[in-house]
């Protein structure tokens, strides 16, 4: 594995290695101062690509565009190359590769920045995290039209100096402060940093074997060998050790890895791409976007608002490769909340399930992993009429408040529906009890329910949370709740972690 120098172009003398550290990624900050294929397995299996920001789950939705995702696989890439199974979350960076059909054959979760925060969230909702500015999406700051940011691990909205993140967004160049800043979508807040951390930004310039990330003035990144194909305006992602991160304290990272994230025509080949975010910058001459270290051009029968592009609106694009270029021929940018142009500003929460408490108000509930809160007037009567232990189709429809961290109901309705051993659905199902009968040979266990025992199914791509997943023979006993889907009459376990008892 080859190494990969990092230096900062401007430091300061400092006491102790920590001090050290922090004043360097501060300073690396915009206005002041390996090895790795190059998206070689992008697309690998499929006809076509979705990349953007999950704002739901039916199966899962991007940026306000739903996709059966069924019979996916989930994964992340764990800095070493190799991709460990994730679960997918609100407000999460993802990547869709897409089967003819457009149902998912894979799921890619992009996050941008793993590592310490170098300085604490300011009023703007704006701070750094090793050295590269984040700010939250939907802060008062933040003129994007960006959905409020999902705020997970946190007790209150406030993020700590060396609290440790995890953090996904989109880049877009500030024009102010020269530079690019990570307009974050999804930060969360980490009990413990995985042996490799993670940097990712947009190069900036490119002399020799040396590469500038973000701003012109900050950090550059210096390798035996660059990716192939790597160039100004493409975004990419490093990988190091934290030893290696407090070694910045002597002005040099060897980072273990670096890879590219832009999305070329040579990535696309044939395949069609939805691509949806941020504008960063619009050149109105060649009516071209960058969108994520990615350039696509609009082809003349595309119309949209030309200035709204040139101060960051919100798109999604239909995009196909023409020779050496992204064209896209069809596209819609952010309008009204709640229109065909939501594109996500709405957040969708769809499930099964028959163990909800409509008695109260408001009635606090989750689904898929997402806590909702509902006032009694937004639930339909089928919700709260329907039995006990009938299973229902529960389809929210509502908004993140980054104020209560939760999704406030504008409305819930409710569908009954029919589920045996032979019931076949692409809906993710919920079921929540008490574990026994673990088998590890053939991999199943019996889940006691308030209604029922249910046999559940896990295979090698079933997540599960830390503390079950070296040892799930540990899960005996265990209230847990198990999302899946009903294949050929077995309940296939998509993730299973420990029972958040909002609904009982």
């Amino acid at each position: 594995m080859k190494n990969i120098i990092v230096t900062f172009f401007e430091g300061a003398r400092c006491v102790g290695a920590s001090l050290c550290l922090l004043t360097l990624l501060v300073i690396s900050a915009c206005g002041g101062g390996e090895g790795g294929s190059w998206m070689a397995d992008v697309g690998t299996g499929g006809t076509g690509l979705a990349e953007g920001t999950v704002t739901g789950f039916g199966s899962v939705i991007v940026d306000g565009i739903e996709y059966d995702d069924s019979n996916a696989t989930i994964g992340q890439d764990d800095g070493t190359g190799a991709i460990i199974n994730a679960d997918l979350q609100l407000g999460h960076r993802v990547q869709l590769t897409l089967n003819a059909d457009r149902s998912v054959k894979s799921a890619t979760v992009l996050p941008q920045l793993v590592g310490t925060a170098s300085t604490a969230m300011d009023a703007s909702g704006s701070f750094l995290v090793m050295g590269q500015r984040v700010r939250l999406a939907g802060s008062a700051s933040d003129t994007t039209q960006s959905t409020a940011a999902v705020l997970a691990g946190f007790d209150t909205t406030a993020i700590a100096a060396s609290d440790s993140l995890e953090v996904h967004g989109t880049w877009v160049f500030d024009k102010q402060l020269a530079c690019y800043v990570l307009i974050a979508s999804r930060v969360e807040k980490l009990t413990t940093l995985s042996a490799l951390l993670q940097l990712s930004g947009v190069v900036q310039a490119i002399t020799g074997n040396v590469l500038l990330l973000n701003t012109a003035t900050g950090l550059k990144v210096q390798a035996a060998n660059l990716p192939s194909g790597v160039a100004v305006g493409h975004l990419v992602r490093v990988w190091a050790t934290q030893a290696a991160w407090k070694a910045v304290a002597f002005n040099t990272l060897q980072a273990s890895r670096v890879m590219g994230s832009t999305l070329t025509a040579d990535v696309i080949a044939d395949q069609t791409l939805r691509l949806s975010g941020t504008v960063s910058s619009y050149d109105a001459d060649t009516r071209t976007v960058e969108l994520q270290g990615t350039k696509v051009q609009l082809s003349p029968q595309l119309q949209l608002n030309e200035q709204a592009l040139a101060q960051g609106a919100f798109v999604s694009l239909e995009v196909r490769r023409s020779d050496d270029d992204l064209v896209a021929d069809s596209g819609t940018q952010r309008g009204e909340v709640g229109t065909a142009t939501d594109l996500g500003q709405s957040v969708t929460l769809k499930e099964i399930s028959n163990d909800i408490d409509w008695s109260s108000d408001p009635v606090p509930l989750s689904l898929r992993g997402v806590t909702v809160t509902a006032a009694a007037s937004t639930i339909s009567s089928t919700c709260r009429q329907a039995n006990p232990n009938t299973d229902l189709l529960v389809e929210v429809t509502g908004r993140w408040s980054s104020s209560v961290n939760t999704v406030v109901a504008q409305k819930i309705q409710c569908t009954p529906v029919s589920i045996d051993d032979e019931f076949e659905t692409h809906s993710t199902i919920d079921r929540k009890g008490v574990v026994s009968q673990i088998n590890l040979t053939t991999r199943t266990f019996r889940l006691q329910t308030k209604h029922e025992s249910v046999s559940v199914q896990w295979d090698g791509q079933t997540f599960f949370a830390t503390e079950f997943k070296n040892h799930p023979e540990s899960l005996t006993g265990q209230s847990v709740e198990v999302e899946g889907v009903y294949k050929t009459g077995i309940f296939w376990a998509r993730t299973i972690k420990r029972s958040q008892q909002h609904d009982d």
